[in-house]
C-alpha cells in the first residue's frame, strides 16, 4: 500500500521560500514512470499556489473579515489603500498664549505671535452591519471627540448646538461608548494632543478646560465667558467694531503642547524672519507628524439571538500637507490655519497583544 503523504513530504522536501519556479518545474518534471506524472505536476501546482499565499498573499487563509463596514461621510473606509476622510477644509488651530515666537509682532499676528498649542481636523463616521448593537472607540496617540448633534441640526463649527460630548484620549480607561442608533447627528474631530485644564489634569469633557480668545483690533486675550457676557448686549456689527470679535482661541494657562523643543526653535525662526511661506508649511509637516502616528481601535459588538460578541478592526490615519504659496491673513482668524491637508485613514488588523488587552479590559470573553 502506497503511503501518499511520505512520497508527497519526499517529494517537496527541497521546496523553500527561496525556491524558483523553474526549479520548481524542472523537480517535478517526471523521471521514471509516467504514472507519477499527473501526481507531480499536481504537487507543483500546489507548490506554487502555496508559495504564492506565503509569499503574495499573506490574507488567503486568516480568518474571515469582519462583517461590518465603515464609512466618512459617504467613503467607505477600507483595508485596500487609504481614502480621503476630509478634504483641505482648515484645520481649527487652538494656541498657546503663554508661549510667544516673535515677542515684536503685532498682538494682533496671532500665528506670528503664538505657538500653536493643538488642532483639530473633523469626519463623520458611521458603521453599518447585521445584528450590531454598539461601538466603542480607543484612540491611540491623541484625543478623539464626539460631538452629538441635536436633531436636525446642520454641522457647523461655530453654532452648532450638542446634546452631549464624549472624548476619549491615551489613557487606559478613555474611551467612547456608543449604541448604534445614536449614530445619526454624531461628529467626530481628532485632535494629537491631549488637552489638559488649568492644573495639568486630562479634562474629559470639554467643560472642564478654560477657553480663551483673542479679540480683533488689539489682540487682547479674554476668557470665553468674558466674550459671551458681552455679545447678548451688542450687535454683531457692534462687537466688531469695538473690537470684540475673536480672531483666534486658545488658552493661558500652562498644558501641554504638540510641537518640540526642536520644532519650536525652528518656528521661531520662521516667524523671527518674518517668512510666514515657510512657517506654514513647517508647521505643516509638524502636523503630518501628530497625524500620522495616530490610529482608533474599534470594538463593534454584535448581538446574535442574544448572544454577544465584538468584532475589532484599527482605523489608520494619514495626513497629506498642502503646499502654502502665500500667507496674508492678516484680517482673518487664524484658528483657521492655512496650513491645511487632507486626512485620510484606511482600516488595518490590530496587533494580537492589543486584542488580547482590549478583550481583558472590557471582559469580553
Amino acid at each position: 500500500m502506497i503511503n501518499f503523504k511520505d512520497d508527497l513530504n519526499k517529494e517537496l522536501s527541497f521546496v523553500t521560500c527561496d525556491t524558483s519556479p523553474d526549479e520548481l518545474i524542472s523537480k517535478a518534471k517526471p523521471k521514471h514512470n509516467r504514472s507519477y506524472f499527473i501526481p507531480r505536476i499536481a504537487a507543483a501546482g500546489l507548490v506554487l499556489v502555496l508559495l504564492a499565499g506565503i509569499c503574495f498573499m499573506p490574507n488567503l487563509f486568516t480568518e474571515t473579515k469582519n462583517n461590518f463596514t465603515i464609512y466618512a461621510g459617504a467613503v467607505e473606509i477600507t483595508d485596500d489603500k487609504y481614502v480621503v476622510i476630509d478634504s483641505n477644509a482648515s484645520n481649527f488651530v487652538k494656541f498657546n498664549f503663554l508661549e510667544e515666537l516673535d515677542k515684536t509682532a503685532d498682538p494682533t499676528e496671532i500665528t506670528k505671535k503664538y505657538l500653536f498649542h493643538s488642532f483639530e481636523k473633523n469626519f463623520n463616521l458611521k458603521i453599518t452591519g447585521e445584528n450590531i448593537d454598539g461601538f466603542i472607540f480607543l484612540v491611540n496617540n491623541g484625543s478623539l471627540t464626539c460631538y452629538e448633534l441635536l436633531e436636525n441640526n446642520e454641522y457647523d463649527s461655530e453654532t452648532m448646538e450638542v446634546s452631549n460630548i464624549d472624548n476619549s484620549y491615551s489613557k487606559e480607561d478613555s474611551h467612547i461608548s456608543l449604541p448604534y442608533h445614536q449614530q445619526n447627528n454624531l461628529v467626530f474631530k481628532i485632535n494629537p494632543v491631549c488637552p489638559t485644564d488649568g492644573l495639568g489634569r486630562t479634562a474629559y469633557g470639554l467643560n472642564e478646560l478654560i477657553p480663551y480668545i483673542a479679540l480683533a483690533g488689539t489682540g487682547e486675550i479674554v476668557t470665553d465667558e468674558k466674550f459671551r457676557e458681552f455679545l447678548p448686549h451688542k450687535t454683531h456689527i457692534d462687537a466688531e467694531s469695538l473690537g470684540y470679535s475673536p480672531i483666534a482661541y486658545g488658552y493661558n494657562y500652562f498644558t501641554p503642547h504638540a510641537a518640540t523643543s526642536e520644532e519650536i526653535i525652528e518656528l521661531k525662526k520662521f516667524a523671527n524672519a518674518d517668512d510666514m511661506v515657510g512657517f506654514y508649511n513647517y508647521q505643516n509637516q509638524i502636523f503630518k507628524r501628530l497625524i500620522d502616528r495616530m490610529s482608533v481601535d474599534i470594538l463593534v459588538r454584535k448581538n446574535d439571538r442574544s448572544k454577544y460578541y465584538y468584532e475589532t478592526v484599527r482605523l489608520q490615519f494619514c495626513y497629506n500637507p498642502i503646499e502654502v504659496t502665500e500667507a496674508d491673513v492678516a484680517t482673518g482668524n487664524h484658528s483657521e490655519s492655512l496650513s491645511k491637508g487632507t486626512l485620510s485613514a484606511m482600516l488595518v488588523d490590530i496587533p494580537d497583544h492589543r486584542q488580547t488587552e482590549l478583550l481583558e479590559r472590557y471582559n469580553i470573553e
